[in-house]
């Protein structure tokens, strides 16, 4: 999967709203604003894309697990573990 998160692709200018006093304290503790946005937002798109993975290959996730239970792991014998 590609990168999110890109700090050298052109970026566009949005309005966002953040309450005053994070804002306050951003300002007070040297944060970087936008880099910290966008990383968030990156993370945030990651686990999101994660979830739709997840849920759209439930079915095979289910079945495959359900074949493990079935007739076990693969080389399961010689674990030590």
């Amino acid at each position: 999967m590609a990168a999110v998160f890109d700090p050298d692709v052109p970026r566009t200018a949005t309005g966002l709203g953040v309450s005053t006093g994070l804002l306050r304290q951003v300002r007070e503790f040297g944060v970087p604003l936008d880099d910290s946005c966008e990383r968030a937002l990156a993370e945030a798109v990651r686990a999101a894309r994660m979830r739709a993975w997840q849920e759209e290959n439930r079915p095979w996730i289910e079945a495959y697990n359900a074949w493990i239970a079935e007739h076990g792991c693969f080389g399961e014998e010689y674990r030590s573990f």
